[in-house]
């Protein structure tokens, strides 16, 4: 099916309202080392994020309990800060695996490489260089663990975001359609050469 027909057909299903039937089309992407951030700019501090901040986080996003179960289960988050509110984050993992948690899709982490996930900046502070900083201040946290590879997934339709992850050097690795019938998922997978 046509990229244009795919998103067609989600979006068709998202307005269905109790629709059995859902779909989530995305890609994986791989970047092989350890980015580069020639110049860092724009606003905002970086940080490791704590359970602590949790609260702070839901008033950009409001996903309280998957925030406390991603830092109990041992996932972190680096967050963005100015005047001391918090403006953005980005969760990573260095588990064995990761399930995705809207579809339950299974993601493997090999040893080597390191999981970026659900990265979030306030609209007021987009495409103003924290996003680089996140990166750049993950790429520290690579060398000091020996990683040598980021893996991310990206929604289907968010092209803005598959852009900008090109333009750092992030390849598409995989496309995955994932559907859930009642209760019942079902995951297509194909490896992009």
């Amino acid at each position: 099916m046509h990229d244009s027909g795919l998103k067609i057909l989600q979006a068709l299903f998202e307005k269905i309202t109790f629709c059995p039937i859902k779909i989530n089309l995305f890609y994986i992407l791989i970047y092989e080392g350890i980015p580069f951030v020639s110049r860092e700019r724009g606003p905002g501090e970086i940080k490791k994020g704590t359970i602590d901040d949790v609260e702070s986080m839901c008033k950009l996003v409001n996903k309280k309990y998957k925030y406390i179960n991603r830092f109990k289960f041992g996932d972190n988050c680096v967050l963005g800060i100015i005047d001391g509110n918090i403006i953005g984050f980005e969760w990573y993992s260095t588990h064995p695996y990761h399930k995705e948690e809207r579809t339950g899709y299974r993601i493997k982490i090999p040893n080597d490489s390191i999981y970026f996930y659900d990265a979030y900046i306030h609209e007021k502070y987009r495409i103003r260089g924290l996003w680089l900083k996140f990166k750049s201040y993950l790429a520290e946290i690579m060398r000091k663990t020996g990683k040598k590879r980021i893996i991310t997934i990206i929604d289907f339709n968010n092209d803005l975001s598959i852009r900008t992850h090109e333009r750092l050097g992030f390849k598409k690795f995989k496309f995955v359609l994932a559907m859930r019938l009642w209760k019942k998922s079902i995951f297509i997978e194909k490896i992009i050469s």
